[in-house]
């Protein structure tokens, strides 16, 4: 079954060959990859790239991530669309993973996955399904503890849903009210919540296997609320090319 791959994109030049290479190295064999791009000038990566299975869109106009969103899930031909954030780390055995644990749901994603803050060099998991008395909260240049008193009823259920990058979904459920909102931050959990009022059907699955690494950087607005800080080195261990892509996107 052919999987597409959606990124937007901007400014995020330093990113977009090992963007690629997380796509070239996947086990998936049928797959496509699309960008949308309105940065004020093309890409040289993807100017210069000649691969049949790469659309590289470059847009004058700025558009929502939302809108960049809708627009390359129009263009995908295949049957499933994969989210791919420019700047976080999937590894190779991710798109065939995250494609058999969607079984017959409509969409799948992580509720548990790992995350790395680049500037402190810290590395966690959240299980975003579960409340613990103590949690930490991880960007906004800093980390800090958190109770779960302090969180609202929903915390559990919006976050479990949202945090797009591992997003895997059916082409068919896309379109009508099951759009991304014209926005560029949380455009990603009113897509869930949308896909569930249509009728369409959720699955939640822990990633258990090292798929992907979710970075914290001083460039985006993403802040996480983990309950486990892990061993540093660990991060080599489950994830064996995260060393290169960090030092390649520096």
């Amino acid at each position: 079954m052919k999987i597409s791959i959606i990124t937007p994109t901007f400014g995020r030049e330093r990113c977009l060959p090992s963007l690629y290479r997380s796509f070239a190295e996947q086990t998936h064999s049928d797959r496509e990859l699309l960008i949308h791009d309105d940065s004020p000038s093309p890409s040289p990566f993807f100017t210069a790239l000649h691969d049949a299975r790469v659309t590289y869109i470059h847009a004058r106009a700025r558009v929502s991530i939302g809108e960049k969103r809708n627009h390359l899930i129009e263009r995908a031909s295949g049957e499933l669309i994969a989210s791919f954030d420019d700047d976080d780390f999937y590894a190779p055995g991710y798109l065939a993973t995250m494609a058999a644990a969607l079984g017959s749901a409509d969409l799948v994603k992580l509720s548990g996955w790992f995350a790395l803050s680049v500037p402190d060099d810290a590395f966690f998991f959240w299980d975003t399904a579960q409340h613990l008395p103590l949690h930490y909260k991880v960007g906004e240049g800093a980390i800090a503890f958190v109770t779960s008193g302090q969180f609202k009823p929903d915390f559990a259920a919006k976050n479990v849903d949202g945090y797009g990058f591992s997003y895997l979904f059916r082409r068919r459920a896309f379109g009508g009210a099951v759009r991304f909102p014209d926005k560029s931050f949380g455009e990603d959990l009113p897509f869930v919540q949308a896909l569930r009022a249509a009728g369409g059907s959720v699955r939640h699955v822990q990633d258990d296997a090292g798929l992907v690494v979710h970075l914290l950087h001083n460039r985006n607005s993403s802040v996480i609320f983990p309950q486990y800080r892990l061993p540093r080195a660990l991060a080599a261990r489950l994830f064996p090319g995260l060393s290169d892509y960090l030092a390649s996107t520096a």
